[in-house]
């Protein structure tokens, strides 16, 4: 079923709320693992929205407390003078494209920039694995294979980095630029992260996540939760590595790396942003905090319980269904006259 007009400012509402909120959460100071369930959350919340709405739609649903939709009526009724004296001002192109197809117009070249720039950054990647040579240093050897990497996995060295980093999901390829390559003391750390990474498929998760920030690139705040996101699948790999070299051997290995970030696109690097990689050795260092998984639990619980209110607080009430459709026609009306 088409979506009624009204449908999209409460789709864009609900899920502007949901992101501020989550956003706010994840700023706290979680565990990696904490941070990561909530912003999964938080997404699989956000994206969600627009289907469970229409299906609510679909079945004829009616809200007993409709104050998310009224409170839209309000706003919407505030904004309409302003509305029709654009459209007046600007008649010929309100009536030949209409409000909305500006609005997907603009929505579409937005998105179609960014994903632009991911499909370039996966072909940038897969052109560096290409271009890379395979690690034939007895230390890297020995180090992954005593690991016991998936198969397919491939180990190159490349010029073009500034820190190693993971591309790929079937085919998964470690990038090692030379100056860690030279560090065969590093190997096991450095090998221990990225495998971290390709176990857990955070590269798949993290492109998913990309492609649907590029779709929804209107909504504020995603991009902190992508962020976040990103720092709290840095921060599990962490943890894997740590937990088998010592805490304190692996905290010195990413200050060396420190001294030359890398900000590569659409790879799961071991370096990156300045103030990430001091937030993640600090995290290293601290001690475990105690009722971790209690304040998750209540996090995410409250994250949920405002979705649902919103969504169900959403949709018209019974007294008003009959009425909207008219309503609509009748707002309408004006513009079908003047385009016949």
């Amino acid at each position: 079923m088409d979506a009624s007009p009204h449908l999209l400012p409460q789709i864009l509402m609900i899920a502007a709320a949901v992101t501020a909120l989550t956003a706010v959460l994840v700023s706290g100071p979680w565990r990696a693992l904490a941070r990561l369930r909530l912003c999964s959350l938080g997404l699989c919340l956000l994206f969600a929205t627009p289907l469970v709405l229409h299906a609510l739609q679909g079945a004829g649903f009616r809200s007993p407390l409709p104050f998310t939709y009224e409170a839209l009526n309000a706003i919407r009724a505030a904004l309409d003078p302003w509305v029709d004296e654009l459209a007046a001002r600007h008649s010929r192109i309100a009536h030949d494209w209409g409000l909305w197809s500006w609005i997907a117009f603009v929505w579409a070249a937005g998105a179609l920039w960014l994903l632009s720039r991911q499909l370039l950054g996966h072909w940038l990647l897969a052109r560096m694995a290409r271009r890379g040579d395979p690690i034939r240093d007895p230390r890297w050897s020995a180090a992954l294979e005593a690991l016991q990497p998936p198969s397919g996995l491939r180990l190159v060295a490349s010029r073009e980095i500034q820190g190693p980093l993971t591309w790929g999901w079937r085919r998964p390829v470690i990038l090692v630029d030379p100056t860690t390559l030279e560090r065969g003391a590093s190997a096991e750390a450095v090998l221990r992260h990225e495998l971290a990474h390709v176990l857990y498929r955070d590269w798949l998760v993290h492109s998913l996540v990309a492609a649907l920030a590029g779709v929804f690139w209107f909504i504020p705040g995603l991009s902190q939760i992508r962020r976040k996101l990103l720092l709290a699948q840095e921060q599990r790999a962490d943890e894997a590595a740590a937990d088998a070299i010592g805490r304190t051997a692996y905290a010195d290995e990413l200050l060396a790396l420190a001294v030359r970030p890398a900000k590569p696109c659409l790879a799961l690097a071991m370096t990156g942003r300045r103030t990430d990689l001091r937030m993640r050795i600090e995290a290293l260092l601290a001690p475990p905090s105690a009722g971790g998984r209690v304040h998750q639990s209540v996090a995410a619980a409250l994250l949920t319980a405002a979705w649902l209110v919103l969504i169900g607080t959403a949709t018209p009430p019974p007294s008003t269904a009959s009425a909207m459709g008219t309503a609509a026609l009748k707002r309408l009306a004006p513009v079908a006259a003047v385009q016949s």
